[in-house]
């Protein structure tokens, strides 16, 4: 079965087609993916890790980055990977500060991206919580292991 419906979803994320990216579980993550022979785990995991790559260079990705990053992150159990992927690259940037933007928002008024999705608002208005000077650079210090300034 993952061999027919692999392809269709795959297009279908990829070109912005598929709904509920970000909504929460997505099909490959309620299969054990990982449990396949090792060549179809690989495809799925390179999938997901060149989709990601592509819409942190896409200027404008057919879906909000940060529900791109539920939607990879859910299906292979682990951030890092994701995380590493923010290269400094000016489009890379400017997603990487949405994010942060974004899960910062949720975090400081303990309101999920489900929940404002039930509420109706897709993108909240709010007042930048990074400083908008070198907010990759701030965001970067920031998430980066060592000594704050």
């Amino acid at each position: 079965m993952m061999r027919r419906l692999l392809p269709q979803t795959a297009r279908a994320m990829a070109d912005g087609s598929m709904e509920g990216v970000g909504s929460g579980t997505n099909g490959l993550s309620r299969v054990d993916w990982r449990a396949r022979p090792a060549d179809q785990a690989a495809a799925v995991e390179t999938f997901v890790l060149a989709w990601w790559q592509d819409v942190l260079t896409t200027p404008e990705p057919p879906y909000p980055v940060h529900d791109v990053f539920e939607t990879c992150a859910t299906i292979l159990g682990d951030m890092t990977p994701l995380l590493d992927r923010f290269d400094a690259h000016p489009v890379t940037d400017t997603h990487l500060v949405s994010c942060a933007d974004t899960w910062l928002y949720d975090l400081i008024t303990d309101c999920s991206q489900r929940q404002r999705r039930q509420r109706g608002v897709r993108h909240p208005r709010r007042t930048p919580v990074v400083p908008r000077r070198t907010p990759a650079v701030a965001v970067r210090a920031w998430t980066r292991p060592g000594p704050r300034a």
